[in-house]
């Protein structure tokens, strides 16, 4: 089995702001296998859509950070990114 990190993208709404974060470490056969077992009996996962609270889940920071990109200054700074 792989050892899968699972990340969660950064997200800006409703004067909420968070940058992108690593949730775990799990080992599993696939990266969808890893979500499902982290996120078991959590209602707000959306296993078809690999989503958690509607933010995407990851295996890498790169791409959990892609949504950051578009957030304004102002939002990075309240996230802590700037």
């Amino acid at each position: 089995m792989t050892k899968w990190n699972i990340w969660r993208e950064g997200y800006c709404c409703t004067g909420d702001i968070d940058q992108a974060r690593l949730i775990s470490v799990v080992e599993a056969e696939t990266f969808h296998n890893a979500c499902d077992k982290y996120y078991k009996n959590d209602d707000q996962y959306d296993t078809n859509r690999l989503t958690y609270w509607g933010c995407r889940l990851f295996y890498n920071e790169e791409d959990a950070r892609v949504f950051e990109q578009g957030f304004t200054d102002l939002g990075k700074r309240e996230a802590g990114i700037l």
